[in-house]
């Protein structure tokens, strides 16, 4: 501020009095502006750093005080990491307060969301996600996941869900298999260099999981092992979703989550025909495995849809997107919803659960909440005891996802020029290159035996993941050992039997429905309360729009707006 003032006087004396001065004077003040900036624009980003270290250790009030004064550097000189420290307050706010009313809150807390209002508002947003959602009720809280008391069927529904979950669907030989193959030291994450900056999955034609590729059936449990999955979960699916009986190929891709990992609320698309021009499409249905549970963040599934892309919803004329009623009868119609009016539903992360829901919905991971400051003697901003501060040690979250596609889905060329794909899963409507596609991350892969004696030359060089790439066939380590392998538990789960009798001795009980939590409406507006927002003003100069990227999608401007934000940007 005082090198404002001084380059005002500046500007004015040197002006007309010294115009020889005018511009060395303006220089120097400008170039010592900008070194001031830089500096303030470092120690924001330090000490941004050092919060998410807090975070990540557990410390909430060290996380918290940390982020506090990055927002009041950030007044002086309003930076990237400013706003995202505003962000990061309020989020941690609202993840710590409970719903209810003022009374039922406290004085305390009731401040407290008060001032994540501001500083939201100050950041331009105007929606929140609920506060049932941010703030999640703990499994303590909640008790034992709930099912609905009786086990499920393969017959098909009178109405096809939106979303819905089941818990034991794969049989325990199954299950153990899916588990060693990705687990945390498996070679499937290291081969891909996980975590990857972008996007990457694969794809196989469904018959591909149900024959070999001279035709002969796989049986129960021939193929890899996400042929097996598909066919454990199809005839559930199809029962729920009639329309999976026409997908043709599966995509999947899979997680390995850390204590403060998240996902922000996305769609499932083909990534390439949105790059190249051809406008949004989503696989028929999307599906999550839980293989482990982590440290309990739901995953949730909002009911607002790309427009067109919801079957059996009625799409309102001028509207932007979002969900809409379902009709009531063939020949019934209903008003359109607004997407500020969508509706959502919880999932918490159980091991062996299965989570399925409409192709085209607004999905992601809720981000962890800190401990619960009643479970100690100290007010909610005061420091959590040291019993309840430092990360428990827990396996980390792991899920495998499936995208059942219909015909049309464009191929990454993945390990295509480099080792072979399986057979069937080249695109054979000609899509690929014609369809213009290109990379949807950067990642760059070298293939772990290009150094083997006699090797091709060809697979020393590196290729780049993408979305659907085909299945390798050959030459692949860890598709050999991974996906191929065999538990070391399943070889002593039934001595004597041959794997398919293992397979068929664990049969279980029939999987068993789960009530999901119920969120009537997934966002609510933010009140525009009086004072200052985190710039000291009521503009914004923390607005994402000035160059921050806010990751998560938990607050947004307007609930319309979303499509447009997740279109233009990579999943």
């Amino acid at each position: 501020d005082q090198l404002v003032v001084k380059e005002q006087k500046t500007r004015t004396r040197t002006r007309t009095n010294y115009p020889g001065q005018h511009r060395s004077a303006l220089e120097r003040l400008q170039r010592l502006k900008k070194g001031c900036i830089r500096k303030a624009e470092r120690a924001q980003n330090e000490g941004l750093d050092l919060a998410y270290d807090a975070r990540e250790a557990g410390d909430y009030v060290e996380f918290e005080s940390l982020l506090r004064q990055v927002i009041a550097r950030g007044a002086v000189v309003p930076t990237k990491a400013s706003a995202l420290a505003a962000h990061d307050l309020a989020l941690l706010i609202f993840q710590e307060a409970r719903s209810g009313s003022a009374d039922a809150l406290g004085q305390e807390a009731s401040r407290r969301e008060a001032e994540a209002a501001r500083l939201l508002t100050g950041l331009g947003f105007g929606f929140r996600l609920a506060p049932s959602i941010l703030g999640y009720a703990r499994v303590v809280e909640r008790g034992e996941p709930k099912t609905a008391g009786r086990p499920t069927s393969c017959a098909p529904l009178d109405d096809p869900p939106l979303v819905a979950a089941l818990d034991g669907v794969l049989n325990a030989s199954l299950l153990r298999d899916a588990q060693y193959a990705f687990r945390p030291d498996s070679s499937f994450w290291s081969f891909h260099g996980h975590p990857t900056p972008g996007f990457f999955s694969y794809n196989f034609p469904i018959l591909s999981a149900y024959f070999d590729q001279e035709g002969h059936s796989l049986g129960q449990t021939g193929g890899h092992v996400i042929a097996r999955v598909v066919r454990a979960v199809r005839p559930l699916l199809t029962a729920r979703f009639p329309a999976v009986a026409h997908a043709t190929s599966v995509e999947w891709w899979a997680h390995k989550r850390s204590r403060q990992a998240s996902h922000q609320l996305h769609y499932d698309t083909d990534e390439h025909r949105l790059e190249s021009g051809g406008g949004a499409h989503c696989p028929t249905v999307s599906c999550v495995v839980y293989l482990s549970q982590g440290d309990g963040n739901p995953t949730l599934v909002a009911s607002h849809s790309l427009p067109g892309l919801l079957p059996g919803v009625e799409q309102g004329p001028q509207r932007a997107g979002g969900p809409r009623k379902r009709k009531e009868s063939a020949g019934g119609s209903a008003s359109p919803v607004l997407a500020e009016d969508a509706e959502a539903w919880l999932c918490r992360p159980t091991e062996n659960r299965f989570l399925c829901f409409q192709g085209s919905l607004l999905h992601g991971v809720i981000p962890l909440r800190p401990p619960d400051p009643s479970s100690t003697k100290t007010p909610v901003s005061r420091k959590v005891s040291s019993k309840d501060r430092g990360p428990k040690e827990r396996p980390p979250r792991v899920t495998l996802m499936l995208g059942f596609w219909a015909d049309g889905v464009s191929l990454s060329p993945g390990y295509a020029g480099h080792f072979g794909a399986m057979s069937g899963s080249e695109d054979e409507d000609g899509g690929g290159d014609a369809k213009g596609r290109a990379p949807a991350c950067q990642n760059r892969v070298q293939p772990e035996n290009s150094d083997d004696e006699g090797g091709d030359e060809d697979q020393g060089e590196e290729f780049e993941l993408g979305p659907n790439m085909p299945m390798p066939e050959f030459g692949v380590p860890w598709v050999e050992d991974e996906l191929f392998g065999r538990s070391p538990a399943a070889e002593t789960a039934a001595p004597g039997l041959a794997s398919d009798d293992n397979e068929a001795e664990e049969q279980k009980a029939a999987p068993r429905e789960v009530i999901l939590e119920h969120i009537p409406r997934a966002w609510v507006p933010i009140p525009k309360g009086d004072g200052a927002g985190a710039d000291g003003g009521r503009d914004g100069v923390f607005n994402g729009r000035k160059g921050a990227h806010f990751m998560g999608r938990w607050f947004t401007s307007h609930p319309r707006e979303i499509d447009s934000q997740i279109l233009s940007e990579p999943k």
